[in-house]
């Protein structure tokens, strides 16, 4: 059962905690690097179709950053995008741009929190499998 005080934390360390598993360590210290290399074009991309009134581009650009901060455990961001992702789909372009800065604030603080655990994990020993 999940645990449902759960549903509101920003950061789900469960997440890092499965791709340390699954590579050691490393598959997380490459797929941050990749996320925090991604997202920021992610958004950018977002920000020019939302000026060009370029909606599949638009919707491309938030999934992308929902899918990629969930799997990397940043939930708020994660449904930020979601939301951005909907208005984007539904037409409601008037909230996007407020919704863009609000990723943009989220992104920041998930970037700290990514840039921590990668850190830690590469300080952490590695462990061997039997």
């Amino acid at each position: 059962m999940t645990d449902p005080s759960a549903a509101d934390d920003p950061f789900n360390p469960a997440a890092l905690d499965m791709l340390r598993r699954l590579g050691n360590g490393t598959l997380l210290v490459r797929m941050i690097d990749i996320f925090l290399t991604n997202a920021p074009e992610r958004i950018a991309a977002a920000r020019a179709a939302l000026q060009t009134d370029d909606r599949h581009s638009f919707e491309l650009a938030v999934h992308s950053l929902k899918s990629s901060s969930a799997q990397l455990g940043g939930m708020t961001l994660h449904r930020t995008a979601a939301a951005a992702e909907r208005a984007g789909a539904s037409g409601d372009w008037a909230s996007l741009s407020a919704q863009l800065d609000t990723i943009d604030i989220q992104f920041a603080a998930l970037r700290a929190w990514l840039e921590q655990a990668k850190a830690d994990a590469m300080t952490t020993p590695r462990e061997t499998p039997p």
